[in-house]
């Protein structure tokens, strides 16, 4: 004799069981139920507990759209969290005969903390883990990274800095630098640049510790260039114009005569390059007036190293591209030649996107010498300058909105590769080529150092 299958419903705090009963026959003793699990419906509504289907009647009626109000059972202090108001569930017609059956009405809360809160909480862990983790040994002897808690945007100033103390040139002549327009006078404090920079460089130099907080620099950077709304705190920004302001504020507040710069500063020193623009005679015989400027850094597009033509051939025919329209209406070539010996020749490469492809990025890491001459690049006045050599000592590199660079130290006569507070020895430059292909790094600013 078989028993009609029966349907239950089982209610659970995160799920609705549905049981169905087995149909034993007369010989059959023991029978297991089959059990499947289904999720809980968004809206939580409530069903009769191991009551049968088929004894009360039901009618569905609309649920009221849900309405959010703010919780405090939150781990996330103030945040706002979103809970469904209460809804209509469903209601029991009135039949002849059936069973009551009690329906839950209460509704169940459900916390999301908002994304705000979120980066929140866990900037605070990093800094907090930040702390914990300075203390312990460097990861390669004597180097120090720079800290970039999430949300923080440090990347673009921390290669900066770091670029700043491994340029030999230049943090020697910084550190020796005494008097300068601090900001920190006339009762103003925390808004002197070079006192912060100076500061980072001493505990670069003197402390043990693995990483080092960049927090004050941000700060007295952010208030400095407010005016103009440039490297805020916690914001993004670009890495070459962030080091051609410090390079202008630094000759500003440590050159003893304006723009004259005599004697010359430290910037003036290391980075500035003396260059003379003078057109060549035009067939009509008229001769142009020749022009002197300095410049920090020099800027070239990065495609001119993806063809055939070789590094420097590329830089020099860009370089001594430009032309002017001379006064009878024909075009004349301008040169540009370089009048003095900088110690430091930055060239920026200009990308057309964030995320080049990896065949150019691999196109122009291959490109880069470790080598160059300045007569191979400028018109030269003086025989000084053709003997000059200049060796990559650095390079800043970039891949989406995210800052890298590597450094070449000259103590372990190993490249170190910094990226925030972690720091990887690499080894040679081919190393270093094979680095950056493999991680898609875009060559950014590449800094080459007089040695002879």
């Amino acid at each position: 004799v078989k028993r009609p299958r029966q349907f239950f419903l089982v209610e659970g705090e995160n799920h609705t069981m549905v049981i169905t009963t087995a149909t034993p026959t007369v010989s059959q003793h023991q029978h297991t139920p089959n059990v499947t699990v289904y999720p809980t419906p968004p809206a939580l509504q409530s069903y009769p507990v191991a009551t049968p289907l088929a004894q009360p009647h039901y009618v569905n009626t609309p649920t009221t759209p849900p309405q959010y109000v703010a919780s405090p059972f939150t781990s996330y202090g103030n945040a706002t969290v979103p809970t469904p108001a209460p809804t209509t569930v469903r209601q029991q017609q009135t039949i002849p005969g059936a069973v009551p059956v009690p329906v839950r009405t209460t509704p169940a809360t459900i916390s999301v903390p908002d994304e705000a809160a979120q980066i929140a909480a866990l900037r605070k862990f990093q800094e907090e883990e930040f702390k914990r983790r300075r203390v312990l040994p460097p990861q390669v002897a004597g180097e120090r990274g720079l800290e970039n808690p999430v949300g923080a945007n440090n990347c673009f100033l921390n290669v900066v800095l770091q670029a700043l103390w491994h340029l030999n040139h230049f943090h020697r002549g910084f550190d020796n630098v005494t008097t300068h327009k601090c900001a920190n006078s006339g009762g103003v404090t925390e808004a002197c640049i070079v006192c912060a920079v100076q500061a980072l460089f001493v505990q670069y130099q003197y402390s043990d510790h693995q990483h080092l907080p960049p927090k004050e620099i941000r700060h007295v950077v952010a208030k400095h260039f407010a005016a103009d709304s440039r490297f805020q705190v916690d914001a993004m920004d670009d890495a070459a114009e962030l080091l051609d302001a410090l390079l202008e504020y630094f000759h500003s507040v440590t050159s003893q005569h304006g723009d004259a710069c005599e004697p010359p500063c430290v910037v003036h020193k290391v980075f500035a390059s003396s260059l003379l623009e003078q057109s060549d005679k035009c067939s009509c015989g008229a001769n142009s007036e020749p022009n002197t400027y300095t410049s920090f850094l020099h800027y070239f597009p990065a495609k001119l190293l993806q063809g055939e033509t070789p590094y420097d051939q590329a830089l020099h025919m860009y370089i001594q591209s430009e032309h002017k329209t001379c006064e009878c209406g024909k075009q004349i070539t301008t040169g540009k030649y370089l009048l003095n010996q900088p110690q430091i020749l930055p060239f920026v490469l200009i990308w057309g996107g964030e995320n080049a492809e990896k065949e150019a990025v691999e196109k122009v890491v291959e490109k880069i010498k470790n080598v160059v001459r300045p007569s191979q690049l400028f018109r030269t006045t003086t025989p000084t300058s053709n003997q000059s050599m200049y060796q990559l000592s650095g390079v800043v590199c970039f891949y989406g909105r995210h800052y890298v660079c590597y450094f070449n130290n000259t103590r372990l006569q190993k490249w170190v590769f910094f990226d925030d507070s972690s720091v990887k020895s690499i080894g040679e430059w081919f190393d270093v080529k094979k680095h950056m292909t493999s991680g898609r790094y875009q060559p950014f600013i590449l800094f080459y150092s007089l040695y002879r």
